[in-house]
């Protein structure tokens, strides 16, 4: 007997595991690095990255949280969606 509740021809429950479980982490993981490192002070963000560590991030590390992690949470995301 088939589940009478379904989207997109996967049963609910099956449905809403993947949009939130999968989509919607990867994109909100996206949405945070974007607005943290994009909105907070540079050296505010290394300080609160760093508390509490015995060495230091690099600034260069800036650049690939802006940039480079949320595009790969996109593509990641995209992969999941349409693969």
């Amino acid at each position: 007997m088939a589940f009478p509740l379904s989207l997109f021809g996967m049963p609910f429950l099956d449905f809403m595991d993947f949009a939130i479980g999968t989509i919607l982490i990867l994109l909100s993981g996206a949405l945070i690095t974007l607005a943290i490192s994009w909105y907070m002070p540079k050296k505010e963000l290394l300080g609160e990255i760093d508390h509490g560590r015995r060495w230091r991030i690099p600034e260069r590390i800036i650049p690939w949280a802006r940039f480079v992690l949320p595009a790969g949470l996109l593509v990641l995301a995209l992969f999941s969606l349409f693969g």
